[in-house]
């Protein structure tokens, strides 16, 4: 097994930069969707449409009849991450190069903002990096999943096939 222990993590999970400790996902993390909903219907919110109406503003009208695919598109919804709390501690320009100056190597993932023609390849088309990936790793949940760090550390290969065709490496050894 790989060791991680010399792995920096700046997370908003933490209020303090740490060392990575452990490999397990939190309890807490996994069954987020799940939190959220019980909050809900522990307040007498047990109608899944109602509450896709109106905490998600989705049209009723397009809506399935069906209520478990209710169910499972609002846990869908309630899955996803809630915004990143600001870090205290990297609060200004300067802290930020301070950081920069400080740390080894730097990884920086970056979301759809980040246009093709960079020469990063496509995620979601019919043959980009996702379909890609859960042809050759299926035991991988979702393809965002070869960024969480629980699975990486059971299994980097993802993450470094990903990171092979879309980073430019210099070869520094020779």
């Amino acid at each position: 097994m790989t060791d991680f222990s010399d792995v920096v993590v700046v997370s908003s999970e933490e209020e303090s930069d740490s060392k990575l400790a452990g490999s397990e996902r939190s309890n807490s993390e996994a069954a987020g969707p799940f939190k959220r909903l019980n909050v809900l219907l522990r307040a007498g919110h047990n109608d899944p449409r109602m509450l896709l109406v109106r905490l998600f503003g989705i049209e009723e009208s397009s809506l399935p009849n069906d209520p478990l695919q209710l169910w499972g598109l609002l846990l869908t919804l309630l899955a996803e991450p809630t915004p990143r709390r600001r870090l205290r501690r990297i609060n200004t320009l300067d802290k930020v190069i301070e950081l920069l100056n400080t740390c080894k190597s730097i990884l920086v993932v970056t979301g759809a903002g980040i246009s093709v023609s960079c020469g990063i390849p496509d995620f979601r088309s019919r043959d980009g990096v996702y379909a890609r990936l859960s042809k050759d790793y299926p035991d991988l949940s979702s393809p965002q999943a070869m960024f969480d760090m629980a699975y990486f550390v059971q299994n980097p290969s993802p993450f470094f096939k990903f990171a092979k065709v879309s980073f430019f490496f210099i070869d520094t050894l020779s």
